[in-house]
């Protein structure tokens, strides 16, 4: 994004507010949303807030209204399930989906150098500044309205169909499987990559495959699901 007249700010700030059905009183809050340190420091501009703090508080809000809904669509889930949904919900990967549906490349200011990042910065700045458009909505407009945008853009998310694929522990099957057909474990191996982490799950020498995920914990999910179709297509599950 190159540097902004005042004009100009005006202009982008107002597409954006167009877009995302939102007229912000105090257009401060979103200028602040869309503002990355890397874009202060190269304005030099001590007047110029960034969003880290909002992408803090934004977090908190997002974790409030994710959590609230699991809570009242899953009413037999226990503390575990809940929360490995939670962090599958707002998981950079998910964040990185609402940016690119918000087109936040458009529209967030950053620096130049920024710009030529690796794709796990980038996924990073523009899920951070998902979180921060949520704390300015927040701060201007209240909870209800902060709740409804996360709705907005996180609901397909909740469908009852992806809930149920998430809640499944293909990790667990695949142990007992593993357990009971050869008396050992399935073993993990993790490496990080721009896409997130990418994990490959092994049981004994024969069987193998491999997740992508944006946490450690998600891949292995992923990675033992694959396998348990390899398994179940081959008829050995």
């Amino acid at each position: 994004m190159a540097t902004l007249t005042p004009h100009d700010l005006r202009s982008h700030l107002q597409d954006f507010q167009s877009k995302i059905g939102i007229n912000f009183r105090k257009k401060a809050y979103l200028e602040r949303a869309l503002t990355h340190r890397s874009y202060r420091h190269e304005m030099a501009n001590p007047e110029l807030m960034d969003n880290e703090r909002f992408e803090f508080f934004g977090d908190a809000i997002l974790s409030f209204v994710v959590s609230k809904k699991l809570m009242l669509d899953l009413p037999e889930a226990d503390e575990g399930t809940l929360s490995n949904l939670r962090s599958n919900l707002v998981s950079r990967k998910a964040l990185f989906r609402v940016a690119k549906k918000l087109q936040l490349k458009q529209y967030l200011l950053v620096g130049r150098g920024e710009k030529k990042g690796r794709m796990e910065d980038k996924m990073r700045i523009y899920g951070n500044a998902v979180e921060a458009i949520i704390a300015a909505i927040y701060f201007d407009r209240g909870v209800t309205a902060a709740e409804k945008f996360i709705m907005k853009y996180f609901g397909e998310f909740f469908s009852l169909r992806r809930l149920r694929g998430l809640h499944t522990n293909y990790k667990s099957q695949l142990q007992e499987w593993s357990q009971k057909k050869f008396k050992i474990l399935p073993v993990y191996k993790t490496r990080t990559a721009p896409e997130g982490f990418i994990a490959e799950v092994h049981v004994g020498s024969g069987y193998q495959a491999t997740g992508i995920g944006s946490n450690k914990r998600e891949a292995h999910q992923i990675a033992a699901k694959h396998l348990l179709r390899f398994l179940k297509q081959s008829k050995l599950y």
